[in-house]
């Protein structure tokens, strides 16, 4: 059994349409998308903030201060990153 080509033609078309509504959609939504991730990344800049927005941060323990280079690059201490042949 064949189907018309105007059925199919009219189910392309409804296709058609349903993409460039979701299309229309996306692009609508990109500016919002961008505006609530600058706020939400400027928010938690707010160390008071912080443990609100992100549960990561609660989770985590007292923040320490960079690592210096030379205790892992000290030449007492054997060094799995760096051979010297």
């Amino acid at each position: 059994m064949t189907i018309p080509d105007d059925k199919h033609s009219r189910a392309h078309q409804r296709w058609f349409d349903y993409a460039e509504i979701l299309g229309n959609l996306l692009l609508k939504s990109i500016p919002w998308v961008a505006m609530m991730l600058l706020i939400f990344q400027l928010l938690l800049r707010i160390d008071s903030v912080r443990p609100f927005l992100s549960p990561v941060y609660r989770m985590e323990g007292v923040p320490i201060e960079a690592p210096n280079v030379k205790d892992w690059m000290d030449e007492k201490k054997p060094s799995f990153l760096h051979h010297s042949s």
